[in-house]
């Protein structure tokens, strides 16, 4: 069979789990506890950030360490671990707008996620800042 070929097939296979997954939540609306789903969610989630920080930063840092000698550079910026900072918290900035804006109001939600998004807007300040400093 033809790799290509393969990946194509697994790729539907994928894309059909994916929207196997969907129907419940339109079958169903009020019938669905947000409990298992929330769990479900934090776990997927945990899957993904494990993945990044033990398998792919690792990997990136090894590349650009020897990227960093093939250049001659005695102590190269740390750019993976910068990258993966920033990555993580555009992708926590964005998910906290969207939970200020679409979340159901109730009072406490609603001070804790304005207080998150105003730390989190003070510390991309200071990330940018930062990054200015060095050049980048």
């Amino acid at each position: 069979m033809n790799l290509t070929l393969l990946k194509a097939i697994l790729m539907v296979v994928m894309l059909l789990m994916h929207l196997l997954g969907l129907v419940p939540s339109f079958k169903c609306k009020g019938c669905i506890s947000k409990t298992p789903l929330s769990i479900l969610n934090c776990f997927a989630a945990g899957i993904f950030l494990g993945m990044s920080i033990v398998h792919m930063l690792p990997e990136a840092l090894t590349i650009y360490g020897e990227w960093g000698k093939q250049q001659k550079i005695e102590r190269p910026f740390p750019l993976p671990v910068v990258v993966f900072i920033a990555g993580y918290l555009c992708i926590l900035g964005f998910e906290r707008a969207v939970t200020a804006r679409f979340a159901p109001k109730e009072e406490n939600v609603d001070n804790v996620v304005y207080e998150n998004a105003e730390v989190m807007s003070q510390s991309a300040t200071m990330m940018r800042i930062e990054l200015r400093q060095h050049g980048l």
